[in-house]
């Protein structure tokens, strides 16, 4: 598989908070497609989920139950805005993880937009396969099937199943920028356990993300350039261009 990719389209941008990151999230959105994969590299805490969150929002899928699937393996999201779930269910694998959840009941509504996406409603299923041994403990779980659905498809710890990636693919890297956090002397880890899940709850590292994309096919590399050509592409958060 191709591991360089200097001739194909990066971009590196600069995010020196959440709702900037929700902006840059958002506005990606817009011209993502059926069938993409994006890989999601950065440390606990790095801002992973809350840039999943901003994708779902612009999608204009419920975000009411977005959250790492570090402890499901993967997390789908199809409920479009107009609905509010208020259960959730998950499909049990025979390894005894839950590697499914996903809203099942409808009520309510939140306020977000769509405006100009150019697949509205496309699904996002967010993996995070670190518990996995292998790529092929991947696809005995079937979960390569959700390559074939016409959805976003991102993943974490992506280097644990580099057979079973396409070869056509987004990178993202999220980067924690060095320096002291302003909050340092309140935040750290927090490593109580939550709910009796073994869930390690962070405070917010408030210190700017370097976010870098990468393209690594025709593809990923015309969606990056179209990305740039939108009117509402975040450029004032651009360090390096394509």
């Amino acid at each position: 598989m191709r591991t360089d990719w200097t001739d194909l389209p990066h971009l590196q941008l600069l995010s020196p908070d959440e709702s900037t990151t929700t902006l840059i999230a958002r506005s990606l959105a817009k011209v993502l497609e059926p069938g993409l994969v994006i890989t999601l590299d950065g440390e606990l805490g790095a801002g992973k989920t809350h840039f999943v969150r901003g994708l779902a929002e612009g999608l204009g899928l419920a975000t009411d139950y977005v959250s790492s699937p570090t402890f499901t393996i993967v997390q789908e999201y199809e409920e479009q805005v107009a609905t509010r779930p208020d259960e959730m269910s998950a499909a049990t694998h025979t390894d005894g993880a839950s590697a499914v959840t996903r809203p099942d009941d409808d009520a309510g509504a939140t306020d977000q937009t769509t405006a100009d996406a150019v697949h509205p409603g496309l699904p996002l299923y967010h993996f995070d396969v670190y518990r996995l041994a292998d790529s092929t403990a991947f696809t005995d779980l079937g979960l390569d099937e959700y390559f074939h659905r016409q959805g976003v498809v991102l993943i974490e710890w992506a280097d644990r199943i580099p057979e079973v990636l396409p070869e056509d693919r987004l990178l993202l890297d999220l980067e924690v920028q060095d320096g002291e956090d302003p909050q340092a002397g309140t935040e750290g880890m927090d490593s109580f356990l939550n709910g009796g899940l073994g869930q390690v709850v962070l405070e917010p590292d408030t210190r700017p993300r370097v976010f870098t994309f990468q393209a690594t096919g025709p593809i990923s590399a015309r969606i990056l350039r179209e990305w740039r050509a939108r009117a509402d592409f975040p450029t004032t958060q651009v360090i390096e261009d394509l």
